[in-house]
């Protein structure tokens, strides 16, 4: 019997702050159309790594690291920065809206995440990490040649912030009406 589940680690944000990033969803929902997956609104989170399908001794090793790495870290401010997308505006393929505060303590967050999990098994992400909230995952986008949508800057309130005060482990269950998660774990930081 599989008793593997899909898994990420993140950071949390609060209401107001999930409200406004609901906010430009719901600005560029108006104007898109196509195979387009909206997070919904009370998923919006930053991940620090997504760990795919682990086991249940992984889970529990991982915990173990998470709390270590919480007992480390003060709590910060996350203040939102300007849309962007992957890999561009011209082709998007993740929407996502970026990180103004916040940045040098999230960076330093995934890089003892990626450390402490390497000494366990699992392999560092060759990607360079660049912290967001995924407002939307876009297949295709329909419009006529002449008629693309524009991806001009949405004004995000970036007086906004939210407290970062603790790493959450999720599982994430895929259905077709959309990802599920669940918190498993979460771990305050120390101050």
């Amino acid at each position: 019997m599989n008793d593997s589940i899909r898994t990420f680690i993140a950071i949390t944000i609060n209401g107001q702050l999930r409200q406004e990033l609901h906010r430009i969803q719901t600005l560029y929902k108006k104007n898109l159309s196509g195979k387009i997956s909206w997070v919904a609104q009370e998923n919006i989170h930053l991940t620090l790594k997504f760990l795919d399908n682990i086991s249940q001794s992984q889970a529990t090793k991982i915990k173990t690291i998470l709390t270590q790495i919480s007992q480390k870290n003060k709590s910060f401010i996350i203040r939102p920065d300007t849309l962007g997308a992957f890999p561009n505006l011209k082709n998007p393929r993740v929407l996502w809206v970026g990180i103004k505060s916040g940045q040098k303590q999230l960076q330093s967050l995934n890089i003892q995440i990626e450390n402490q999990l390497e000494q366990i098994g699992f392999p560092k992400n060759e990607k360079s990490f660049h912290p967001h909230f995924t407002l939307a995952r876009i297949k295709t986008i329909e419009s006529q040649e002449n008629n693309r949508p524009s991806f001009a800057q949405a004004e995000v309130n970036t007086t906004i912030t939210s407290p970062a005060n603790k790493i959450t482990l999720f599982q994430s269950k895929l259905t077709p009406q959309g990802a599920i998660y669940t918190k498993l774990f979460e771990s305050e930081f120390s101050a």
